[in-house]
């Protein structure tokens, strides 16, 4: 073994392991290192997403229940699904707003007046950078596995070769401070690459290990061994006991018993929920070895005000606790601008280390490499293009169905409203005016939240199904697809003892009366200009290393 591993034959699967695989692995660094500041980016860009903290030292936000009153009354049929708090004082707080199943927006608002700044789609630098580094917008398909087994898998690629360039090197201490100018590009490029991997090194090694932790719990998830924090819900057999229509408590009400159970700790997130046996979750700031929104949480029954959950960083085993570290450590959240700017560098350095790495290698190749060797590149590199090409679609796909919805809602028109047993429901033809569209949407007309088991939609003329398809939708608002939504259609809500309450709605009237929600404001050109930019710089090494190395 000792003869074996050679420095030469390191120095040769160093290089070669960069060329086959160092094309993705350029691009996963590149986007994490425009992740990391992205949430300033968008400030900086974007004046809905600012705001000027009150002149007076002792202003406080307003409280969470006088904020979601706000949001709702600005954004009349819509759902609150989340509000969160911003990880600096000059942002604007946001909240999720759903309207329908595929137009979901965030809502910006300033927390000490409630006034909403703007309603803008979901796609954003932040959204864009932190999804493509993390899967690449690949789900998972077919023949592949979800983006994020992809995009970590390469972690072990980062691993490898930043070990191996550092055990080949004789005197590694030499090259922090070398870089020879004016004895060529080829010595340049040889030292700047020495230079970028003995000074990343460490942080290299943080960026695997971390990625190798994620790839390990989304493997885990994937084969059903992952242990999660139990997401609390209102089982069946509560539901069951509980009358068909339920107040829920006032948010401050809620949360103030949250905080009661946390004193030291600040709200960070609300998650309201939106399905029928969802429960109200209070995300604390802190908590963990380092600084990390979201370790400590709270979720209580939002009707009776119980506490059916918690987790406190303080009562975390070692094991959890070390998990606290990963997201912070990887993107460098723990020491605000500073971190974030040392480990936005050391992921832009590394990502040049890699392009001229490969530049090196490929001149070697193109000198003396073998016919197998160039054979296993090429094949490689197939493999490379046919991952960047399912990114690439995905990427596409992905961004297409965030702007879509909230750019272009649908417009909805009142059919009808009718009782089932306790509940008076009102249904919406929705979709495009002068369009047939398979949606239907009803919604309960009462305040309080409806307590039912199921419910199922069918055509009139036709009979109840033996097996009717139960319809989802989240607290107060369901949707059916029916062929011809414009027909007449009956709704059946199963009470929790069985008994099926069922009421019809008639053909929905002519082109009258049609309500559309607000579109949301466009994506500005600076976001588009960013995304462009960064296309740019990941297509002309793309090309340059296929025409180098093919």
């Amino acid at each position: 073994m000792k003869f074996w591993v050679t420095k030469k034959r390191l120095f040769a699967f160093h290089g070669w392991l960069g060329v086959v695989l160092g094309l993705p692995l350029f691009i996963i660094c590149l986007a994490g290192s425009c992740a990391v500041m992205a949430p300033e980016i968008d400030r900086m860009i974007s004046s809905d997403a600012r705001l000027t903290p009150p002149s007076d030292p002792a202003a406080t936000p307003l409280s969470w229940g006088a904020l979601l009153g706000k949001i709702e009354a600005a954004c009349p049929g819509g759902e609150v699904f989340l509000m969160n708090a911003a990880d600096s004082p000059d942002g604007a707080w946001s909240a999720t707003v759903n309207y329908s199943p595929r137009d979901s927006r965030v809502v910006l608002f300033d927390p000490y007046t409630g006034q909403v700044q703007s309603q803008r789609t979901p796609f954003s630098v932040q959204s864009f950078f932190r999804i493509f580094h993390k899967q690449l917008f690949i789900l998972s398909g077919p023949f592949w596995p979800h983006g994020r087994v992809i995009v970590c898998a390469f972690a072990m690629v980062l691993l490898v070769t930043a070990a191996t360039g550092l055990m080949f090197y004789k005197s590694w201490w030499k090259h922090l401070l070398r870089l020879r100018v004016g004895k060529g590009m080829r010595t340049f490029l040889s030292d700047f690459h020495r230079f970028v991997g003995v000074w990343t090194f460490l942080l290299a090694i943080l960026f695997a290990v971390t990625g190798l932790w994620y790839l390990t719990e989304r493997l885990m998830e994937d084969f059903g061994l992952a242990e999660h924090d139990p997401q609390p819900a209102l089982s069946d057999e509560v539901r069951a006991l509980r009358p068909p229509l339920l107040e829920r408590l006032p948010l401050d009400e809620l949360a103030e018993r949250a905080r009661r159970s946390l004193p030291l700790a600040k709200i960070g997130m609300v998650i309201l929920g939106n399905q029928p046996n969802a429960v109200t979750g209070f995300y604390f700031e802190g908590g963990g070895l380092l600084p990390e929104s979201g370790v400590d949480r709270v979720y209580l029954d939002p009707y009776t005000g119980e506490i059916v959950g918690k987790i406190e960083s303080g009562n975390l085993n070692i094991g959890r606790k070390l998990e606290s570290l990963v997201n912070p450590l990887h993107f460098g959240r723990f020491g605000g601008w500073v971190t974030k700017s040392i480990w936005t560098a050391a992921g832009l350095a590394i990502s040049a280390g890699i392009l001229t790495g490969v530049w090196m290698y490929g001149r070697r190749m193109g000198k003396g490499g073998t016919a197998i060797s160039k054979r296993w590149t090429r094949a490689a590199l197939v493999m490379n293009l046919l991952i960047l090409g399912i990114a690439g679609f995905s990427t596409v796909s992905f961004i297409r169905g965030m702007i879509a919805g909230p750019r272009n809602p649908f417009s909805y028109q009142l059919m009808g409203t009718g009782s089932a047993g306790p509940w008076t429901v009102e249904a919406f033809r929705e979709g495009q005016r002068g369009k047939e569209t398979g949606r239907v949407k009803f919604r309960f007309a009462s305040q309080a939240d409806p307590n039912f088991r199921r419910i199922f939609a069918w055509p009139s003329r036709e009979a109840k199904p033996e097996n009717p398809t139960p319809v989802r939708g989240s607290r107060n608002v369901f949707y059916v697809k029916m062929k011809n939504p414009s027909g007449d259609f009956r709704l059946g809500i199963e009470s929790w003892d069985g008994t099926l309450h069922e009421v019809s709605f008639a053909k929905s009237p002519a082109d009258t009366h049609w309500i559309t929600p607000p579109a949301a404001q466009p994506t500005s050109w600076t976001v588009w200009t960013i995304v462009g930019t960064f296309f740019l710089a990941i297509g002309a090494p793309t090309v340059i290393w296929l025409i180098r190395l093919w």
